[in-house]
């Protein structure tokens, strides 16, 4: 599907921007014979280099397919979204050069001209997008206890949104723990298929706490994600709880200043997460 998707964007004139970093995705990109701009750390057009965490986000360093060193200072954090800001560096050279040609080819892309204005100008947008809701979505900060809301949703979606939040935690010289909290709410996580990604997807938490796997009366004997199990596979720092309303009174009840609790769920988690802020708020 995607290889089409490439070859449909070649034919009506378009550019692919593609992760060079990525096998799959360059073969089949290359195959397409789509005009297309690289970005990542292996692409010759737009190289993501390094990146460093502040107390208010992060600073990433690229440079443009010119070799221009740029600096994008986001309000994000983590090592995809630094990825993600110099992917949206090869997307806006991609409009450029689509407002201005009715059928972009591979020696346009290659040879169109990046003026320093426009650099310029690509960086300081990058640095006013404040994020989308329920990715690093913070609900509050009361009596120095933060609490967050994340869409974050499979194992590998959460140990990068934890070590993102690890980097958070440390840049911005918080005390105290990192406390994760996680509804396998959506059908996949359901399954016991991802149980063992899941057990070790939660490193960069000192805390974790795991709320209810709902019924699925679709899964037979043996197929369901098992709790208990989960949260023993991760060790001493994790429980299970099949009642998350005694989830949220065991949070309100070890919360501390200095925490910083994110609560990750493809659905509302119950209300959990302004719940809590809530009652961490009166008390």
């Amino acid at each position: 599907e995607f290889y089409r998707l490439a070859c449909l964007t070649r034919d009506r004139g378009g550019i692919v921007v593609a992760n060079a970093d990525d096998a799959r995705v360059a073969r089949v990109v290359e195959r397409s014979k789509a005009p297309t701009i690289w970005f990542g750390k292996k692409s010759k057009q737009w190289i993501y280099q390094t990146s460093k965490t502040l107390s208010d986000g992060t600073e990433v360093s690229c440079k443009a397919p010119g070799g221009e060193s740029v600096v994008l200072k986001i309000r994000l954090f983590g090592e995809h979204n630094s990825m993600n800001a110099t992917a949206a560096m090869a997307v806006l050279q991609a409009l450029s050069i689509i407002e201005r040609r009715v059928h972009a080819t591979q020696s346009i892309v290659d040879t169109e001209p990046l003026e320093p204005s426009q650099l310029k100008r690509w960086a300081a947008a990058a640095g006013s997008f404040l994020g989308v809701k329920r990715r690093f979505e913070l609900i509050g900060q009361t009596k120095d206890i933060a609490v967050f809301d994340d869409f974050a949703h499979h194992p590998t979606a959460i140990a990068t949104t934890l070590e993102a939040f690890r980097s958070y935690v440390t840049s911005s010289q918080r005390r105290g723990r990192l406390i994760a909290c996680f509804d396998p709410r959506n059908a996949t996580m359901r399954r016991s298929v991802l149980q063992e990604q899941l057990a070790q997807s939660f490193s960069s938490a000192d805390m974790v706490l795991l709320g209810k796997v709902p019924v699925d009366l679709r899964l037979k004997d043996g197929e369901a994600l098992d709790g208990p199990r989960v949260a023993s596979s991760i060790g001493s720092k994790a429980t299970y709880f099949s009642d998350n309303e005694v989830l949220l009174n065991k949070l309100i009840e070890i919360s501390r200043p200095g925490d910083t609790i994110v609560f990750m769920s493809s659905g509302a988690f119950d209300g959990l997460p302004r719940k809590l802020y809530s009652a961490l708020e009166n008390s």
